[in-house]
C-alpha cells in the first residue's frame, strides 16, 4: 500500500511541475486529430518496445540453481 502511494505521489508531483511545460508546448497545435495520432503512436511504439525488452532481454540477477 505504501508503494502505491508513494508512486501516486509522484506521478502527482510530475505532473504538477511539468503542467505549465505542457500547456506551452501545446498552445499552437494546428490539427488537434494528427496530434493524438501522434501522441498514441508514440506511445504504442514506447509500450512495444518496453514489453519487448521485457520478454525477449535477459535477467541481470542469475538464476537460483534448483536443490
Amino acid at each position: 500500500m505504501r508503494r502505491l502511494a508513494v508512486i501516486l505521489g509522484g506521478v502527482a508531483a510530475a505532473l504538477w511541475v511539468s503542467s505549465p511545460a505542457s500547456a506551452f508546448a501545446h498552445d499552437k497545435v494546428r490539427d488537434p486529430a494528427l496530434h493524438a495520432v501522434a501522441f498514441l503512436s508514440g506511445l504504442g511504439l514506447t509500450a512495444a518496445s518496453l514489453l519487448y525488452v521485457r520478454r525477449i532481454a535477459p535477467s541481470p540477477a542469475p538464476a537460483h540453481a534448483p536443490r
